[in-house]
Formats: C-alpha cells, structure tokens, sequence
C-alpha cells in the first residue's frame, strides 16, 4: 500500500495493536488481495464475548490489515506486517517500492502508468506509487505491446513470452505488467539499474539519458 500519511504516527487500536488509518483523510492505495472473512473473539460488555467480522485484506498469503465493515473508512493495518516505505532516491536502491510485486506464482507484477506518442520508450520515473513509463505509439495498440516487451525483454533478460500486460486500476494510462520467472528483488535490481542509467528504446537502439527518481 501507499499512503501519503506517517503510518507511525496512526493512533493504536487497543485490541490489537493495529494501525488505524482513516482512509477518507489520507490519499491511500491498496495492492492487497483479498483475504476473505474471519472472525475474531472479542470482549464485550459485562465480560462477555463477541465475534468481531474482519475483512482481511493479503499481500500473497501473508495478512496485512482488515476493515470491519464493507467499504467503510477505517482501515486497520495489522502490527509489523508492513515496512514503511520513502520515496527518497538515496533509500530507493534498499528497499523493493510496493509497485513491484510477486504474483504469488514465480513472477512478479510492476503497476505502471504511461504517456503515449511520446519521442521514446523509456521510463520516466520511479516511485512507491509506480513507474511512469513513455511509448512512441497508442498506448491501445499492439505496437505499444511490443515496445514494451522488447524494453523490459533488454532490462531483464528475457523474452516476449515471459511477459503479459494487463490492465490497471488508475485509468486508462494504467497497466500491470506481468513478468515470469523472476522474483520482486532480482526485477528491481535490474529497472533500477536501468533507470539510473537512464536506458532508452528509440529506433530500434539501446540508448542512454537521464531519468529521474522521485
């Protein structure tokens, strides 16, 4: 998840320890999954116990927060089950950003938003948000695909077939790009390297620019 709030500063629930995030007051992003129901014993008045309903919310098969009501605001983050995340260039290199995920089955995913018919095809920025990523054609076209592909297949090493491009969850410039065969921290070794190199796809050629890291 993303959120422009200081998670360590969220006041505590006491039966838990849990974060709570009151997404309606901060700008929040979930790449969780669903984790489905569980129920939890509380205690209630008098000394009695109730079953509270959690919604869990799963990043693989591991829990990382819940809400107690469909759609409502609070989100409560379970204790220790995220590290928090800068968007700093010096921490960048350290820590793989929550945009690029393992899939849960040998591959991983990279959440990106592009510009297309643009000069190059090559990637703008890098942040815990996502990629911003240009390509020289309609981003809707088989073309754009295949630009992607081939730059990816130069950055890490692999072949068209190893990649498939799906749709995102922000709008029509959203895309998740899926690669197989490569975990989370061996993928942004690689698109780090290739960002700060500035690596760029232009007429067929592998070039070099400037690319910054926000």
């Amino acid at each position: 998840m993303t959120t422009d709030c200081d998670i360590e500063t969220l006041p505590r629930r006491g039966s838990d320890g849990s974060y709570v995030l009151d997404t309606s007051r901060y700008v929040t992003r979930m790449y969780a999954v669903d984790g489905g129901e569980k129920y939890v014993r509380r205690g209630g008045d008098a000394g009695s116990d109730v079953a509270e309903r959690q919604l869990r919310l799963h990043v693989g098969s591991l829990p990382v927060a819940y809400r107690t009501e469909e759609g409502g605001s609070l989100l409560y983050i379970l204790k220790d089950a995220l590290s928090s995340f800068s968007n700093e260039s010096e921490q960048l290199e350290a820590m793989v950003p929550p945009c690029i995920l393992g899939n849960g089955e040998g591959g991983v995913q990279l959440m990106i938003d592009f510009e297309d018919r643009q000069k190059a095809t090559k990637i703008l920025s890098i942040s815990a948000d996502g990629l911003r990523m240009s390509v020289r054609t309609t981003l809707d076209s088989h073309k754009a695909k295949d630009e992607v592909f081939e730059f990816f297949g130069r950055v890490l090493n692999k072949q068209f077939r190893d990649f498939a491009l799906l749709r995102g969850v922000h709008g029509f410039s959203s895309r998740v790009l899926e690669v197989r065969g490569m975990g989370p921290e061996a993928c942004y070794k690689k698109v780090y390297e290739a960002v700060k190199k500035g690596v760029v796809l232009k007429d067929k050629k592998v070039e070099q620019q400037a690319v910054a890291i926000v």
